[in-house]
């Protein structure tokens, strides 16, 4: 939880060695970002090329918030990561940066999710990729406006180099 006013930056590395048998990283990230508080949560995962990462992110900003998701995907069998962000506040901001490399037997399947459930909120969704010697990579979107979300915004990129 970020309290009120509050200014917070957590940096996540995950990393494994490579085993003779597939493994599974599970993980699940919750954060309530309170009244013109901000968060930034930044992972870069590099795991082995038998690991399945499945990742599930989320955050709920009130009035004013900010919350930033930063993710770097370069390893791992199969990641299927989107964080969300729910603007629940007036005035809260959501961004993902999604940052993703897939190389021969990978599939990175990345995204994000915002859902603007008060008046003038915004988001930002970006998604940059890069598919190389066969690898695989999926973008999926979601974006949407509650009825209670007049004057909201949202901005959503999406590029893969092959």
């Amino acid at each position: 939880i970020a309290d009120e006013g509050a200014h917070v930056h957590y940096v996540e590395g995950c990393t494994a060695p490579v085993y003779t048998t597939n493994s599974l990283h599970s993980a699940v990230v919750e954060i309530i970002i309170k009244k013109d508080a901000y968060c930034r949560y930044t992972t870069i995962q590099n795991w082995a090329n038998n690991v399945f990462n499945l990742v599930t992110k989320r955050a709920v900003c009130e009035a004013n918030a900010t919350m930033e998701w930063i993710d770097g995907n370069i390893g791992s069998k199969l990641t299927m990561k989107y964080p969300a962000v729910i603007l629940k506040g007036e005035g809260a901001r959501g961004l993902t940066l999604s940052i993703a490399i897939a190389g021969k037997g990978q599939h990175q399947d990345a995204g994000a999710k915002m859902i603007h459930l008060a008046p003038n909120t915004s988001s930002t969704i970006v998604s940059k990729s890069i598919s190389k010697h066969g690898g695989k990579v999926t973008y999926r979107g979601i974006v949407h406006f509650g009825r209670k979300a007049a004057g909201s915004r949202s901005n959503i990129e999406c590029d893969t180099l092959i």
